[in-house]
């Protein structure tokens, strides 16, 4: 994959909203399902975050925080890039503070299928 550039952070956040509303219907909705389990995105330059709770009927994405099991920290536009698989986790420069394992069950998780 080619090196993509980092999105401003107005853009990025943005974009993060969108891609969230929009998105839940196209994810593997079974391997989301959980009994509660919560993350938390956060970006720290523009002061949005973005909370999503995994419950049994399925994944619930809104704006705002809450108790999270793991928080995702860093600018809008890696946030956006690692959510969107654009750039690996890793190599995103974020902050993961929590259950790892289970914001990478959520990337490993949230790719695009068509309808």
């Amino acid at each position: 994959m080619p090196p993509c550039s980092t999105p401003r952070a107005t853009t990025a956040r943005a974009a993060c909203s969108g891609w969230s509303t929009s998105s839940t219907k196209r994810w593997r909705a079974g391997a989301l399902r959980g009994t509660g389990q919560a993350l938390q995105w956060r970006a720290d330059d523009t002061g949005d975050a973005w909370h999503v709770e995994r419950r049994p009927e399925g994944a619930v994405w809104r704006a705002g925080t809450g108790p999270a099991d793991v928080t995702v920290t860093g600018p809008a536009g890696p946030l956006l890039l690692a959510l969107t698989r654009r750039l690996p986790l890793e190599d995103a420069g974020l902050r993961v503070d929590g259950d790892a394992a289970l914001v990478r069950h959520w990337l490993d998780h949230t790719a695009h299928v068509a309808d």
